[in-house]
């Protein structure tokens, strides 16, 4: 289970509808790093994405559960313009202007290439 589902599932934020006592987990399989990705050049921090378009995850994925997390966390969730697209359409959209910064959560070889 992802870190970030499971202080949901403990605290009942959404998706769950309430809080669950009795979680546990038995195993960790392995850590889920978050990159940013950007083809505005000067921006060094992700306090600097205010009010650009940002790719963040199909809905209902890990990802975008993930990017909800880090951009609360730097109080810029409604301060960003949300596109929902997969790797492939969000790193097509980047390379064409159509999204300033793109959310992955894997860097395979087809990835690599693109970025």
């Amino acid at each position: 289970m992802q870190n970030d589902t499971t202080l949901y599932a403990e605290n009942g934020s959404p998706p769950f509808n309430e809080p669950i006592e009795s979680l546990q987990t038995l195993i960790m399989f392995y850590d889920e790093p978050i990159y940013i990705v950007t083809n505005k050049a000067g921006i060094n921090s992700i306090e600097q994405i205010g009010n650009m378009y940002v790719n963040v995850g199909q809905k209902k994925s890990g990802l975008l559960a993930s990017a909800k997390v880090v951009l609360r966390s730097v109080g810029l969730r409604k301060h960003i313009t949300p596109f929902y697209h997969n790797i492939e359409k969000s790193i097509r959209y980047l390379e064409q202007n159509k999204v300033h910064v793109i959310f992955l959560n894997s860097l395979n070889d087809k990835v690599k290439i693109a970025i």
